[in-house]
């Protein structure tokens, strides 16, 4: 019996322990997503431009950079041509799909704001390191004046704030790498305002020139939710397996008292004669004998051959055989021999 209760504790013990360790590792397991293909890449981009005067004896065609800060005659101009250009660079061979626009639009204030498509979603693709774009888009300058002041000529009124076209150069590259399915894009913006007087071509562009870095990473959320499930299932078996462990010791330590043991092998040996009951019949109006030992109790049902009441309370156990209106009792307490 001894044996026996010891082996129930060790297992207890051991699945309690395993589940706690379980339960631990899997809290603290974090599966961090894995990058499975990288590419790094550089962009550069930029613009010149070619201005193109009506007849006269002062200025003839000329090339200038987009650094240059020189004034131009906008009573002179014709036509400027903007040589666009695009290079990105690859740290590794990679398949490209390279879509490109160019846009200019016509802006008066907050009274106009039209636009000219000059080239719309020209497809470009390549395999390599590098690649180069170059596209020039011709401005006839004099003829979107011509819009302007036709315009005014019919409102009747100068409108406010500042007339311009805006030259827009866009790319969309879509990069295909080992898995990696990505899309870059940039703008080059150019600003040439419409006036006779003298005029600043101005550029703005989105192209950082820092290095950039794709990854392809190994989703791997649905292994940490996993573990995150079976933790909290850990959790609440290690405890159930301690309330468990906590309810068999309590049951254990009441039998293992010498009053529980004494009870229970009572019970136990005399299982046939004894009946628990949950109220013991009165004995109020009856002859009430009290026996000194249990085994006087044990002759006493032999020769009435009734069986003996039991019921526990207050840890007192007590016991009663009633026939006719004789009553024999016995009571056993801590610490009182049977």
């Amino acid at each position: 019996m001894k044996s026996k209760k010891i082996f129930i504790y060790v297992i207890y013990f051991i699945l309690i322990f395993v589940s706690l360790f379980i339960s631990t590792f899997m809290s603290f397991k974090n599966v961090t997503n894995k990058v499975e293909s990288s590419i790094e890449f550089v962009t550069q981009g930029g613009y010149n431009y070619t201005v193109d005067y009506k007849e006269n004896e002062l200025f003839t065609k000329e090339s200038l950079h987009d650094s240059s800060t020189k004034k131009l005659p906008g009573k002179l101009i014709n036509k400027i041509d903007i040589n666009f250009d695009y290079h990105v660079e690859f740290s590794d061979l990679v398949k490209s799909n390279v879509l490109y626009s160019v846009n200019t639009k016509l802006i008066v204030g907050d009274t106009i704001n039209k636009s000219f498509p000059i080239e719309t979603n020209f497809s470009d693709s390549f395999q390599g390191k590098n690649y180069d774009l170059s596209y020039v888009a011709s401005i006839d300058y004099n003829h979107y004046k011509e819009i302007y002041n036709n315009f005014i000529n019919e409102m009747g009124v100068t409108p406010t704030g500042d007339a311009y076209l805006s030259i827009e150069f866009a790319i969309i590259n879509k990069i295909n790498y080992l898995g990696i399915d990505d899309v870059n894009s940039n703008t080059i913006k150019v600003t040439i305002p419409i006036s006779d007087d003298y005029i600043s071509i101005t550029k703005n562009s989105d192209i950082n020139t820092n290095k950039k870095t794709i990854n392809r990473v190994k989703d791997n959320n649905s292994i940490n939710s996993f573990y995150s499930v079976s933790s909290i299932f850990m959790w609440i078996v290690s405890l159930l397996l301690i309330f468990s462990f906590s309810l068999y010791h309590s049951r254990e330590l009441e039998v293992s008292s010498p009053f529980k043991r004494r009870i229970a092998r009572i019970l136990r040996e005399y299982d046939s004669i004894i009946v628990e009951v949950r109220r013991l019949p009165s004995l109020e109006d009856l002859t009430v004998i009290e026996t000194t030992t249990f085994n006087e109790l044990l002759d006493a049902q032999s020769s009435l051959e009734m069986p003996i009441n039991y019921k526990l309370e207050n840890n007192t156990a007590k016991f009663v055989i009633v026939k006719d209106n004789l009553a024999y009792y016995y009571n056993i307490k801590e610490n009182k021999k049977v």
